[in-house]
Order: structure tokens, then C-alpha cells, then sequence
């Protein structure tokens, strides 16, 4: 089958470093033959690969293709594990105009390699200035937990370097070891390539940094960004009752609780391997949240539900994952229904609502959750002892609990639709 539109991306990646951000541009152009214009919605661009991060910030709006039209698209991509991809596993959302029927064209296959995070992490201080150079500390220090093998630090380009290492080899590189050395320079940058094996992978990672001027005459503004981008990760969320140790399932991406002060387990398993804490935001009046200590890997939460009206209602509770120097936000949605104590302690005092002597105890046990059982059963001898043609009247208490529950089942459905 022909694709719709043509897709050639710009981006040519062999090997790349995970957890970097990443342009990935491609040219998109509407054949002149073709019968009609198509619409690309924003944000159409997604992947069937785990583990990528998409941001859309250079594409705010969906854009119309004519027969014969072309548009270039930019999009922001980071891979969050190591590993072997491709970019025929990329798909963007293509929608004839006028009909409702989208098609999902994949980019051309482009086998892409992505590396471990290296953990390098370098830096430059000036020390003096000469006519037409600058004498520099250089500081690289390996940030990761994992050693660095047969490292090898290359320092260039070479019209560039007047004085200094132009190669360091380390056999072993530990977490938190420092190299320092110094080095003359011409011109307003330095460029390094650093070599290492990480558990047993080959890594390759280049970077270039500024040469810093005299004082203060390097002027360093933070890139104007018009609206921050949310970026969202996808982390697997266990929730099971604290007392009984049931799991929860999740329906339609939504965890049914109950209310009335239940305590539940909340375990989320982040799914970037470099996630920090994660920080679970209470739902005031609604859900509380503890954290605990948690075995490696996951961080757990007691969550308590403390509402308990009449009819179930949908809650969002977000978190924050650390992921190395960006946040990410998550969302668990809860749907907290009534327990079957309120509904029957409701029905029971509309019973005796219904009773001359009754009407009295209707508010109280609506609109408070301090109203026991006990307290009701004390009122039913009373009412007993009084009025016994009156309790006839009490066979109305499982119609209304009846009531509660189709009540509450179409206020679910409503909600949830």
C-alpha cells in the first residue's frame, strides 16, 4: 500500500547516549496527485518502542497539507534505556480531510543504537589569558554508579590546542574518581570525545565546551521557552487494601476504592532506571498519603481514604518522579465509592424518617459520618416500644438501600463515560 504522504527524515543517529534529549527532524510532503489534503494533528508523532519521552514544543498546532505541499517537522525525543531501536517504529498520524478514517505512517527504517548514560561530566575554569589563548583547568569527573573501563579522553581539535593532554587512558574509572589537568587553548571552545566500556558495552560520547572570558563577559541567558512542556512518564502503579493485602484492579484506568478511613498500599515501579524520589501529592478531604520504607526499587504509600459520602467520586491524585535533573509527572485516578455502612446507615435512618417520631434523625445521619449503628439500634427499640404499627413502615429501609446502589452504579457509569 502507498503511503499518503511522503516521510524522509533529516536525522541520521547511529549510536546515541540514553537520557539525552534529542531533535529528531523529518520533511513531510503531500504527493501533487493526490485526490485530496490531509491534516496532521499535534502531536501525532509516537512510537511503539517503551521508554521514549516525546517533547512537542516546536509543534503547537495541527497543520494542513494541500496536494503538493511540504512542511518540516521538529520534534524533541529522549531514550530512557539502553538498547537497539529503530525508526520504523515510529508512526505519525495522518487524517484524510473530510473523512474520520486516520492512517498511522511509519518513518523509514533507521537502526539506532542507544547507549548508556556515561555519567561523565565535565567542566572548564580559566586561569589567565594570554594575546591569542586561554590557559584552562579542566575537571572530568565520572557522576555514574558504575566504573568506566579502558577510558580514553580525547581533547581537540587540533589547530585548537596549543599546550596540554590531547589523550588521557584510565583502565578503571570509579564512581566519583576526578581527573584534573590544564591546557592552553585558542579560540572560544574545547571539544572532547571520551571512549569507555559500561558493563561490558562500548560507549562513545562527544561534547564541546565554551572557553569562559575574562570577568564576566560571557553573557548566559536561559532559552525563553513560551510554555514549559509537561512531560509525563509511564511508571507500573500496585494498589492493594492494607488490610487485607488484595490487589485492586484497575478498570478503564481507574482503581475502585471505598471510603469510611481505608487504608490501601500504594507501590509504583518507575519505569526509567535512573528515577530519584517520587513524591505522591495528598488529595485534601479526600486521600491522605504516608510514605514508608520501601524495598529497592519501588517506593511505597499508605493511602487512606477518609470520604465516605453517598455516591462514588472521581478523584486524579498526581506524583512526581525525579528522573535524573527533570522532573516528570504521573497521574492515578481513584474512583472512592460510599461502604455499605453508610448506605445502610442512611436507609435505616430514612426508615425511621418515615415514622412521626423519626423525622428528627434524617439530617444527622446524611450529612455527618459520626452516626453508629449503635445509636440506630437504641432508636428502633424506642420506636418499637411506642409505635409498633409504625414499624411496618421500616420495610422501606432495603428498598431505599436498593435505591443507593442503582443510584450510585448510574452516577459511575455517567462519570466514567
Amino acid at each position: 500500500m502507498t503511503p499518503i504522504i511522503e516521510l524522509v527524515p533529516d536525522t541520521v543517529w547511529h549510536r546515541v547516549e540514553a537520557g539525552r534529549m534529542l531533535p529528531l527532524r523529518m520533511l513531510v510532503t503531500m504527493p501533487e496527485h493526490a485526490s485530496r489534503a490531509v491534516i496532521i494533528p499535534m502531536s501525532g508523532l509516537s512510537t511503539t518502542e517503551p521508554g521514549i519521552e516525546f517533547n512537542f514544543d516546536l509543534w503547537t498546532q495541527e497543520i494542513r497539507l494541500e496536494p503538493g505541499d511540504s512542511v518540516r517537522l521538529t520534534v524533541s525525543l529522549r531514550f530512557h534505556r539502553p538498547g537497539n531501536y529503530d525508526l520504523a517504529k515510529f508512526f505519525l498520524q495522518v487524517n484524510p480531510d473530510g473523512t474520520g478514517n486516520g492512517e498511522l505512517v511509519s518513518l523509514p527504517a533507521m537502526p539506532v543504537v542507544v547507549l548508556p548514560v556515561s555519567g561523565l561530566r565535565l567542566s572548564c575554569e580559566r586561569i589567565c589569558g594570554y594575546e591569542d589563548s586561554t590557559k584552562l583547568e579542566i575537571h572530568a569527573v565520572n557522576e555514574s554508579i558504575r566504573e568506566l573501563r579502558n577510558m580514553q579522553l580525547f581533547v581537540g581539535p587540533a589547530e585548537c590546542l596549543i599546550a596540554g593532554p590531547t589523550r588521557l587512558r584510565r583502565a578503571v574509572m570509579r564512581p566519583s574518581e576526578e581527573l584534573k589537568f590544564e591546557l592552553i587553548a585558542r579560540g572560544d571552545s574545547v571539544g572532547f570525545t571520551m571512549n569507555a566500556d559500561i558493563d561490558g558495552i562500548a560507549i562513545e560520547t562527544t561534547e564541546t565546551l565554551p572557553v569562559p572570558l575574562a570577568g564576566d563577559e560571557r553573557q548566559t541567558a536561559k532559552p525563553f521557552r513560551f510554555l514549559e512542556p509537561r512531560s509525563f512518564t509511564n511508571d507500573t502503579v500496585i494498589l492493594k487494601n492494607e488490610d487485607s493485602s488484595r490487589e485492586v484492579t484497575r478498570k478503564a484506568g481507574v482503581y475502585h476504592v471505598h471510603g469510611g478511613t481505608t487504608r490501601y498500599r500504594l507501590t509504583i515501579i518507575a519505569s526509567h532506571t535512573d528515577t530519584g524520589s517520587i513524591r505522591v501529592y495528598t488529595s485534601t478531604g479526600r486521600i491522605e498519603v504516608e510514605p514508608i520504607t520501601s524495598p529497592p526499587g519501588e517506593q511505597q504509600f499508605i493511602l487512606t481514604v477518609v470520604e465516605n459520602s453517598l455516591f462514588t467520586h472521581l478523584v486524579r491524585m498526581d506524583y512526581d518522579a525525579q528522573v535524573g535533573n527533570q522532573p516528570l509527572r504521573g497521574e492515578i485516578h481513584f474512583a472512592i465509592r460510599p461502604t455499605w455502612k453508610k448506605w445502610l446507615l442512611v436507609a435505616a435512618t430514612a426508615g425511621f424518617a418515615l415514622t412521626a417520631k423519626g423525622c428528627a434523625a434524617f439530617a444527622p445521619a446524611v450529612f455527618r459520618s459520626d452516626v453508629s449503628i449503635e445509636s440506630m439500634t437504641f432508636n428502633l427499640v424506642e420506636l418499637v416500644n411506642q409505635s409498633p404499627g409504625e414499624l411496618l413502615q421500616m420495610l422501606s429501609i432495603p428498598v431505599i438501600y436498593a435505591v443507593f446502589m442503582v443510584g450510585d452504579l448510574f452516577w459511575r457509569i455517567w462519570n466514567e463515560a
